[in-house]
This record gives structure tokens, C-alpha cells and sequence, in this order.
């Protein structure tokens, strides 16, 4: 039992972790390219879940990720503890 607890926590782990990596590195590469190309603002949203916004300016450069990349993490760790489940049941 212990040994099936673990295994559901590690997929919950590894799931949070590989969404939050890969969102992370997301709003990077675009905050990079925004960057780059020069332009003046940016607002990066999935739907109604804002990920990132990003601004240029006689102020400076600036950019803030927004509350998308908490819930796409949250999302994968949620992802993980089921295939996680679904693993275990395919042992049993």
C-alpha cells in the first residue's frame, strides 16, 4: 500500500514539475521573441487563462507571467496522480 502511495505522489510530482518546466520555458521563449522583434505590448492568454504580459516602452522592458502558469502546473501534477492511478491499476 505504501509502495502504491509513493507512486501516485511521484506522478503528482513529476506531473507539476514537467508543466510548470514547460510553461516556464514558454513564456520565456515568447518574452524573448517579444524582445527581440521590438514590440510595444504583449498579453498571452489560452482561452480565458492569461499566461503572461509583456511591455516595451519609453519605461523599459518589462514582462509579468500571470496566475495560467499556477494552474497549468496544478493542472499536470493532477495529470500525473492519474496516470500514476491508472498505472497502478494496470498492475494489480
Amino acid at each position: 500500500m505504501a509502495k502504491r502511495a509513493i507512486s501516485v505522489a511521484k506522478g503528482g510530482f513529476f506531473g507539476y514539475l514537467f508543466a510548470a518546466l514547460l510553461s516556464i520555458v514558454g513564456v520565456m521563449l515568447i518574452a524573448s521573441v517579444f524582445f527581440i522583434t521590438g514590440q510595444h505590448s504583449l498579453s498571452l492568454r489560452v482561452g480565458p487563462v492569461p499566461f503572461m504580459e509583456a511591455w516595451n516602452n519609453s519605461g523599459g522592458f518589462g514582462f509579468a507571467s500571470d496566475w495560467g502558469v499556477g494552474v497549468t502546473s496544478a493542472l499536470g501534477a493532477v495529470v500525473g496522480v492519474g496516470l500514476a492511478l491508472r498505472k497502478e491499476q494496470v498492475r494489480a
